[in-house]
């Protein structure tokens, strides 16, 4: 969670609410359409979008929210590849271990056993949509060196989920 769930901070003279603070998630895939709909540019089919706006929340209105964010982390200095998707409590990467990053930030704690109701219902939930991405990243590490990168062009939108 170090790293990917950090503070968003925006100020824009006369369109930003002042002192507003919002939990809601927003993705780096999310920015694309936002400038676009504060330009007033309407995107169509051939733009490469894979975001929802959060215009409407930087302007003190509810918007579309999103319930999920995803992380294809496909590192290229000599780190581990990984792959979980994450609502505002907790985080499950894709082989199985699950957390409340809310509660537990350095993720000691597996809840993929757990009984608590809360975790059970967040696993599948979080499951359900993980199913529905392509595969994460082969295992072992890359480097700048690496010449096979991965790339999904078939990979169907998933905001429209």
């Amino acid at each position: 969670d170090m790293g990917t769930h950090v503070p968003l901070v925006a100020q824009w003279n006369g369109k930003t609410t002042a002192g507003t603070v919002s939990q809601d998630l927003i993705d780096f895939t999310d920015f694309y359409t936002t400038f676009a709909q504060a330009a007033g540019i309407d995107l169509d089919a051939t733009d490469p979008v894979d975001g929802r706006s959060f215009l409407p929340q930087l302007k003190g209105q509810r918007g579309n929210p999103r319930e999920w964010v995803l992380c294809h982390y496909e590192p290229y200095w000599n780190k581990q590849s990984a792959q979980y998707v994450r609502n505002g409590d907790y985080k499950l990467y894709r082989d199985g271990r699950l957390f409340n990053v809310s509660e537990d930030l350095e993720e000691a704690n597996d809840l993929a056993d757990s009984d608590d109701p809360a975790a059970v219902a967040a696993g599948k939930l979080l499951a359900a949509f993980l199913e529905t991405c392509p595969p994460a990243p082969k295992p072992g590490k890359a480097s700048k060196k690496t010449k096979d990168r991965p790339v999904y062009p078939d990979w169907k939108r998933l905001i429209d989920q």
